[in-house]
């Protein structure tokens, strides 16, 4: 019977001719998205039309015109025709809108059943090429012409060896199974949740990361919550504000800018200025890092870098700052940090070295967005005395791609004032501040 509404309403319009690839009756989902994006395009052409008619109407009026009685009837007539028109067309449209509501229903549900028992069996490329390619391109390079589609921002290039292995696979599935609008990304990205299964996505998602794979670049499951004192060993695109209150007279903030370099090479720029009841000093700190080895298998990391710090005032050292950095997944919702360093103060001849080592926890599996707790500790030794400080903390995820976010903590010190430590951080290559929320 529904079928027999379809056919009385609308016949199934071709696609083929207007440079859409021709869509299967199986695959529904493809096959709505490309009718309401031909659609959108219908509909700014029609807009243009409308603006020019309009522009020539507003050109006669402000022309004198004399009208006789036979214009006048030809002219009532026409208006006549016009209207009769105007009603069939608003009724065409009422129809195609509701072939479209059917279309998604049957596609939500019975449809749905039949994709799934056909597909479930399918490779992944097959998938792709019948459910993706039309926005993501026949190769996973995304369509160049997606602003003539009507998208709302560019799709992602899949070989792209850094856009493929920054994050985690999980990532890649939430997407697919939610659909973009759910975490910050394209609205026209659907969610197959109710078409595969969970097995089947995590296929796709595979197959999807497959095509950027190369065995240099370390993998996103690496890619682990940055701390306050503990180094992070992936190597990352950031831009961070980073900010320390011991008091109202004393506090110090830096900037801190780190850029990525092929598959395991970053270099990293940071301005400080401190305040120490009323006397300023600062730091201009130039640093690089290096990814020395990793495991795709026990999810481990371990880098090396050199920081030379300048200082502003003439009085002051330049300091010279080798490291070691690492980390390693515990499961799915833990997390283990590390780093040591010791740091060559040249005026004063002097090695002033720390340890530092963070445990983070992953509150949720579901979104990038969440509250996630971790608890690190710092042991500095100044050839002397051995200083402990331990620090409760809590990264925030602000945005729904997770690349803006909020780290509160909590300084406690062995031998001093407890401070409070925040940072914000944008990872400005998953996109603008603006995007994502």
């Amino acid at each position: 019977m529904l079928s027999e509404t379809i056919k009385f309403f609308l016949p199934m319009p071709s696609l083929s001719t207007s440079g859409f690839r021709s869509p299967k009756l199986t695959a529904l989902p493809s096959y709505i998205t490309t009718c309401l994006l031909k659609k959108r395009l219908l509909l700014q052409e029609n807009n243009k039309q409308k603006e020019k008619t309009k522009k020539r109407k507003t050109q006669n009026l402000s022309k004198p015109t004399f009208i006789t009685q036979k214009e006048k009837l030809i002219t009532t007539k026409k208006i006549t025709i016009t209207s009769k028109k105007i009603k069939n067309k608003k009724i065409s449209k009422m129809k195609e809108a509701i072939i479209i509501c059917l279309l998604t229903i049957i596609s939500q549900t019975s449809e749905n059943q039949s994709i799934k028992e056909k597909f479930e069996n399918a490779p992944p490329d097959e998938i792709f090429r019948t459910f993706c390619s039309t926005c993501h391109g026949e190769d996973g390079t995304g369509n160049p012409n997606w602003k003539e589609l009507g998208l709302d921002t560019a799709p992602p290039n899949f070989k792209d060896k850094k856009f493929s292995s920054k994050e985690p696979l999980i990532d890649w599935i939430r997407v697919i199974r939610d659909g973009g609008k759910k975490h910050g990304f394209s609205n026209f990205m659907p969610a197959f949740g109710g078409t595969f299964s969970e097995e089947k996505i995590k296929e796709i998602a595979q197959y999807l990361k497959s095509l950027g794979y190369d065995e240099k670049y370390p993998p996103g499951e690496l890619n682990f919550l940055r701390t306050h004192n503990t180094k992070k060993a992936f190597p990352e695109d950031e831009l961070i504000y980073i900010g320390e209150i011991k008091n109202s007279k004393s506090f110090s903030q830096t900037i801190y800018f780190a850029q990525r370099i092929g598959a395991k090479t970053q270099y990293e720029i940071k301005g400080k200025l401190n305040n120490e009841n009323s006397n300023l000093s600062g730091e201009i700190e130039l640093g690089g890092k290096y990814t020395i080895l990793f495991d795709r298998k026990n999810l481990y990391i371990i880098s090396g870098g050199l920081e030379a710090g300048i200082p502003i005032k003439s009085e002051e050292s330049i300091s010279i700052t080798p490291y070691l950095a690492g980390g390693k997944s515990l499961g799915e919702r833990l997390s283990f940090q590390t780093s040591a360093q010791a740091s060559y103060l040249l005026k004063e001849s002097k090695i002033v070295s720390s340890i530092s080592s963070a445990l983070n926890f992953i509150t949720t599996l579901n979104s990038k967005r969440g509250i996630f707790p971790s608890l690190e500790g710092t042991a500095n030794f100044d050839g002397k005395n051995v200083l402990l400080s331990f620090i409760p903390q809590a990264y925030i995820s602000l945005s729904k791609r997770g690349h803006i976010a909020l780290n509160l903590g909590y300084q406690i010190n062995q031998k001093s004032f407890p401070k409070i430590k925040f940072f914000l951080l944008w990872e400005f290559t998953e996109g603008g501040i603006l995007d994502g929320w």
